[in-house]
């Protein structure tokens, strides 16, 4: 669902592939441009995001209110990162911006442990070609 129509030229720029799907409800523009800047936001915090699928639903009505479940994979080299927004009857997921900036948020902090734990085996591990050379004696 990625490609874009000349009026969302102004859509941001995101530089891996992804795919946005509504079930049970209707796609609404809006959603679909927050949720690409949301995606656009995660590049800020590792670069090496390979896919990512983000999933909307509304199952059924509480009380007469519409909860939305967000469900998103990303994929990085090695792992995949999932989040998956189940509303619950105090959150305030009725509102969709509320749930995909939530669902988003969660992911974040994900990709942020993910991002700090790999970019500390990257110093810990010696680059292949690198030499140790002890410090002359003179």
């Amino acid at each position: 669902m990625n490609e874009k129509t000349a009026d969302q030229q102004t859509s941001p720029q995101i530089y891996f592939p992804y795919d946005i799907s509504f079930a049970d409800c209707e796609t609404s523009p809006a959603t679909v441009t927050l949720i690409e800047e949301q995606l656009a936001k995660l590049e800020r915090h590792y670069d090496r995001i390979t896919d990512c699928k983000v999933f909307v639903r509304i199952p059924h009505k509480h009380g007469g209110l519409r909860f939305y479940h967000i469900h998103i994979q990303l994929d990085v080299p090695g792992k995949r990162l999932v989040v998956s927004r189940e509303p619950e009857e105090r959150d305030n997921h009725s509102d969709i911006q509320i749930a995909v900036k939530d669902a988003f948020q969660k992911l974040t902090r994900q990709l942020e442990d993910f991002a700090r734990v790999r970019n500390k085996e990257h110093k810990a591990t010696p680059h292949p070609h690198a030499t140790i050379v002890p410090p002359t004696v003179q």
